[in-house]
C-alpha cells in the first residue's frame, strides 16, 4: 500500500471490459434512478413533504440492502446449467426496469399519504431487485482477473460507463419538460419508461450473453453464511476501510446533496426548470471531467500508491469545499461547472481505488481460507455504502426541515434557510475532507 503498485500485462480482454460497462449502466440508472426523478417531481413539483421523500427512499434502501449479504451467500453458492451469477442478473434486470417505469405512472388526483405509500412499495421492489443485480455484477468483475492493478484498470473502464451516464442522467428531467408530451406528468411517466426498458433491461442482460463466469475451484460450499459475515465483519483492514466509506457517502454525501436545492432556490431564485438545467450542466462538466480524471488516478496509483493517492484526492477534496462558497451564488450561470474540475477526484478514487483495495483483501482471503467470500465481502460494502447513503438522505431531509426549507415557498425561502443551506455544502464538505484525511495519514492500510 505504501509503495506504488507494480506494472502487469493487460490480460483482460476488451469484450470483458465492454459487457461489465453496459451492465454498470444498467446497475448505475438502478442505483441513481431513484432519485433522478424523486426530487424534482414527487417534491418539487407535486409537493410532496422532504421528511416524507426522505422515507421513501431510506426505508426501501435499508431493508433491500440487509438482504445484500444472503444475496452476496446465495450467489456464491448457486449453481445452476447457466452458471453462478447470470440467472440472478437476467432475471433482476428485466424486474428493475419494469419497476422503474412503475415507480412515475403515479395516479395525480390522489392524496399525499396515497402518493406516498405508492413510492414508498414500488421503490422497495426496485431497490430489491437492484440488489439481485448489483451483487453478482460485481462478483463477476472482481474475478474477471487474478492482478490486483487489473482489478483497478476493470474499475476504471466501467468508472468510465458510469460516468457517460452521468454526463447525462440529469438532463432527463429537462426532457420531461419538452412541448411534445404535453404536460411534464405524462413526460416522467414517458421519460422514465424508455429508461427502465432500454438502460436498465437492455443494458443489464448484455452480460448475462457476453461474459464468462471464472470456474469454481476450491470453493468450501458448506461454509454457513453467519460465518462468512462474522469472518468478514471481523477483518480489520476491511472494518477500516468500511469506515472511509461511511464518512466519504455519509458525511460528504449529505453535504453536497444541498446543492440541488441551491441551485434552485438560491442559484435560480426558485425556477425549477432553470436550476434542473444548471444541475444538469453541472452532473455532465461532473461525468466528462471524471473520464478525464480517471487515467490520471489509474496513473497516479502506479506511482504512488493507492493510499497516497488517496491522501491527495482529499487534500484536493476539503480545498473544493471551501470553493463550493463562491461558486453557488446567483448569476453564475454556466461557471457553476466549475465545481466539477475542483471536487471530481473524490468520487473518482471511491469509485476506483477503494473497490480495488476490496478485491485485493478477496483474494487475499481466499488463498488463506480457500472458499470464495467475494459476494459477502461486496455485499457488505454495498451494505454499509447504502446505509450510509440511506441515513445522509435522512439527514438531509431532517436538515431541510429544520432550517425551515418549505417547497411551496418557492423563491421566497428566507435568507437564513439559503445561508445554512450554503454552509451545509461548503463547510460540510471540507470538515469531513479533513476528517478522513487525518485518519489516511494514521492509517493501518500501509500494512496490507
Amino acid at each position: 500500500m505504501s509503495t506504488a503498485d507494480s506494472a502487469e500485462p493487460d490480460t483482460v480482454k476488451n469484450k470483458t471490459l465492454l459487457a461489465l460497462g453496459f451492465g454498470h449502466v444498467s446497475m448505475f440508472y438502478s442505483n441513481q434512478g431513484f432519485l433522478l426523478f424523486a426530487i424534482p417531481f414527487y417534491q418539487m413539483t407535486l409537493g410532496l413533504d422532504p421528511f416524507l421523500l426522505s422515507l421513501c427512499s431510506v426505508i426501501p434502501m435499508v431493508i433491500a440492502t440487509t438482504l445484500k449479504p444472503w444475496i452476496g451467500h446465495l450467489s456464491d453458492g448457486f449453481h445452476s446449467r447457466y452458471g453462478r451469477r447470470k440467472p440472478f442478473l437476467f432475471c433482476a434486470a428485466i424486474a428493475s426496469g419494469c419497476l422503474y417505469g412503475v415507480l412515475w405512472s403515479v395516479p395525480l388526483e390522489w392524496s399525499d399519504n396515497h402518493k406516498f405509500l405508492y413510492l414508498g412499495g414500488f421503490s422497495l421492489l426496485f431497490h430489491i431487485a437492484g440488489s439481485f443485480y448489483s451483487i453478482p455484477l460485481k462478483c463477476m468483475a472482481f474475478e474477471a482477473s487474478d492482478s490486483s492493478y487489473q482489478r483497478t484498470r476493470i474499475f476504471a473502464v466501467t468508472n468510465i460507463f458510469s460516468r457517460v451516464c452521468g454526463m447525462t442522467y440529469q438532463w432527463a428531467f429537462p426532457l420531461t419538460q419538452l412541448a411534445i408530451f404535453g404536460s411534464i406528468f405524462a413526460g416522467v411517466k414517458i421519460v422514465g419508461w424508455v429508461i427502465g426498458l432500454l438502460l436498465i433491461v437492455t443494458m443489464g442482460v448484455i452480460p448475462v450473453f457476453f461474459l464468462k463466469e471464472k470456474p469454481v475451484t476450491q470453493v468450501v460450499t458448506e461454509v454457513s453464511l453467519a460465518t462468512k459475515i462474522k469472518t468478514v465483519s471481523r477483518n480489520p483492514d476491511f472494518l477500516y476501510l468500511m469506515l472511509l466509506v461511511t464518512l466519504i457517502v455519509l458525511g460528504i454525501g449529505c453535504s453536497v446533496s444541498m446543492d440541488y436545492y441551491l441551485l434552485v432556490y438560491f442559484v435560480s431564485e426558485g425556477d425549477i426548470a432553470q436550476g434542473a438545467v444548471l444541475k444538469g450542466a453541472l452532473s455532465s462538466a461532473y461525468a466528462l471531467l471524471g473520464i478525464l480524471y480517471i487515467p490520471v488516478v489509474l496513473y497516479m496509483t502506479r506511482k504512488i500508491g493507492k493510499l497516497n493517492t488517496l491522501k491527495l484526492i482529499f487534500l484536493i477534496a476539503a480545498m473544493s469545499g471551501l470553493v463550493k462558497w463562491f461558486l453557488f451564488v446567483p448569476s453564475i450561470g454556466w461557471w457553476i461547472v466549475l465545481d466539477a474540475v475542483f471536487s471530481n477526484f473524490v468520487w473518482t478514487g471511491n469509485a476506483l481505488i477503494i473497490p480495488s483495495l476490496i478485491a485485493d483483501l478477496c483474494a487475499k482471503h481466499e488463498k488463506q481460507c480457500h472458499y470464495d467470500i467475494k459476494g459477502i465481502f461486496i455485499s457488505m460494502h454495498s451494505w454499509v455504502n447504502y446505509i450510509s447513503k440511506a441515513v445522509a438522505l435522512l439527514a438531509l431531509g431532517i436538515i431541510l426541515n429544520t432550517i425551515d426549507f418549505d417547497a411551496n415557498l418557492g423563491s421566497m425561502q428566507t435568507d437564513d434557510t439559503l445561508y445554512m443551506m450554503r454552509i451545509t455544502l461548503s463547510f460540510g464538505t471540507a470538515s469531513i475532507a479533513l476528517l478522513i484525511l487525518f485518519l489516511l495519514f494514521n492509517s493501518r492500510l500501509r500494512k496490507l
